[in-house]
């Protein structure tokens, strides 16, 4: 039973709301080559060793990297998102629970190992996100712009509370892996998590940790309604 009122909810992305084929190239990388090869009239063997330095320079962050190459965000974007349409896509019940949470006045936060740019790069697939920006979050930041070991320990999870200044006993994470998503932020302080199994015959499960295991995200709606008095405050 959760005993505090929920407010806050961290997500996980890549397989808890996208599904993904693996990519065979980096396409981060890839596009913005192409991007400075037109735009710049440049080599192959050139826009590689620009783009790597601009990488550098950007700390492997996609913004800073586009500034300092000069190159237009939107339609590096744009070649992005067509490109993970045939690679990404998002789930159907991910897709419910972001639109039944923002109805619901939930705030919502992505803990990824993404970053913000990729992010909404990846939900723009399923219509969550346009032109850099979605209505599904309240914040957006992953990976090293939460901490400069990314999602590797419970310390991202503080990092993320601490810069989100919300409380533990307010969040509800949510996520596929039961090391990264459960058991980093049970260490961190978060009680309470949902765990997606979309394999599991049962709807609802209980893990060791006290992790809640579901085999549909529509099942964290009914576990909200059923465990929390929203009032749409913090506590």
């Amino acid at each position: 039973m959760l005993k505090y009122k929920i407010k806050n909810i961290f997500i996980d992305i890549d397989n808890t709301i996208t599904d993904s084929i693996e990519e065979k190239f980096e396409p981060f990388k890839y596009y913005c080559v192409e991007l400075m090869m037109e735009k710049k009239s440049l080599s192959r063997e050139l826009a590689d060793k620009f783009v790597d330095d601009a990488f550098n320079v950007g700390n492997v962050l996609i913004e800073p990297m586009l500034e300092y190459l000069r190159l237009p965000i939107l339609e590096y974007c744009e070649r992005l998102v067509e490109h993970f349409k045939k690679s990404i896509s998002v789930f159907p019940d991910a897709d419910f629970l972001l639109k039944e949470l923002r109805k619901q006045n939930f705030d919502v936060y992505p803990a990824t190992t993404n970053s913000s740019f990729a992010i909404l790069t990846k939900i723009a697939v399923g219509g969550l996100a346009k032109d850099l920006k979605t209505p599904y979050f309240k914040t957006l930041m992953g990976g090293s712009e939460v901490h400069p070991e990314g999602k590797s320990g419970p310390f991202f999870y503080t990092a993320l509370m601490e810069k989100l200044k919300v409380s533990p006993e307010t969040v509800l994470m949510i996520g596929d892996n039961r090391e990264a998503d459960a058991y980093f932020a049970i260490a961190a302080g978060i009680k309470y998590v949902v765990i997606i199994d979309r394999a599991q015959k049962e709807a609802v499960l209980h893990g060791k940790q006290g992790e809640i295991i579901v085999n549909s995200l529509k099942e964290v709606v009914n576990i909200l309604k059923e465990n929390t008095i929203y009032t749409g405050e913090k506590c």
